[in-house]
Order: structure tokens, then sequence, then C-alpha cells
């Protein structure tokens, strides 16, 4: 499965799990005791999340968003630019929002929020970041740091270089950046 780690899925008040395999494998449904409960032919898909409690969203070769019902079924196609394998679902600008894709675009060393149309609706720049060229997963999280204040967005950036192996930045509310550090250990998640 590769960096496809089943993601769980609650229908009909049952735990699920669903399952991205590589290449022609395809994305299954498990229930809790492992059995499958329905699988769809899938080529390539890169990464999947779950979204609004009952569906799925995926990246593709075919530098596709696709959007699934808890059955399987595909209820929309968009395309992606710039091509992106790995995101993340993150709630933007305040942790109340909706929920947003969060990508890194290797092309031009920026941070992108992308609704699940596949339209960008903030731009971060990242090119200061040493390492940030190296980046393999990227997680984002609105951040109150107190009443008076707009929210502040943090974005932790997983690279593959041996140094840093993480950066972690701090955007205001006009998407300036307001702090920036690089850390020598391997970053897995953010929350705030």
């Amino acid at each position: 499965m590769g960096e496809n780690v089943p993601k769980i899925l609650t229908t009909y008040s049952a735990l699920d799990f669903i399952v991205a395999l590589e290449k022609k494998g395809g994305i299954h449904l498990l229930n809790s005791n492992g059995e499958v409960q329905w699988k769809v032919r899938s080529k390539s898909t890169y990464h999947i999340e779950i979204v609004n409690k009952n569906q799925l969203i995926h990246s593709s070769s075919k530098d596709e968003l696709i959007i699934r019902d808890h059955q399987g079924d595909i209820l929309k196609r968009s395309t992606m630019f710039p091509h992106f394998s790995n995101f993340a679902i993150c709630n933007w600008p305040k942790q109340q929002d909706r929920e947003y894709i969060i990508s890194y675009a290797h092309s031009d060393h920026t941070i992108r929020i992308c609704d699940f149309e596949g339209n960008e609706v903030r731009r971060f720049d990242a090119k200061d970041g040493k390492g940030s060229r190296y980046a393999r997963k990227v997680w984002g999280v609105p951040v109150k740091l107190d009443a008076h204040t707009p929210d502040y967005f943090a974005i932790l950036l997983k690279t593959g270089k041996p140094s840093p192996k993480s950066i972690l930045y701090v955007y205001d509310s006009t998407g300036q950046l307001v702090f920036q550090e690089n850390i020598t250990e391997r970053c897995e998640s953010i929350a705030a």
C-alpha cells in the first residue's frame, strides 16, 4: 500500500475503512471486520481523504481531483493546477470554517489552498524555506493567538531532505509570513 494509509469513514453508524491501493488496485471499502463492502477501479490513486463525513476525495495521475460518494460513485472530477499528488484537508480561514485542500506546488514553491473544485483560494510563498523544494507532505491549521487579532495560519511542511526535515511557517491574515522555523525532526502533523 505504500504511503496510502487506510482512512476511517463513518457511514450507517459503523466504522468502515477506505483503502486506496497503488497502481491498478483501486479503492476498497472495508468494514470493521476487514470484509470488502465495495471496490471501484481507479488507476493511480495517489492520496485519498474523507470529507463532509460521507464523501471521498483523491488525486490521480491525470492531474485530477475526484470526489466520490460513500458508495464509491464519482460525483465530480476537477482538473488540478499545478499538479500535486499529496494533499491534506484543512479548515480555513478559521477553525470553524469549511474544509479545503492544502497542497505544496513544486513548480513555484508555493503552498496553496484550493476548494474541492480545484479553484485556488489562497497562495502562500514558501521559497525562503531551506529544503522546501524537497517537500513531501503539507498540513495546515488556523491558529488563534489572542482574542483581539485575526487568526493566523500555521503550515507544516515535511521535506525529503536530511536537514531540515520539517519547516513550520506561520502566516498572518493577509498571507504575510510572520514566523518560520526549520525543524531537524520529521514532523507528521500539526494541531492548534
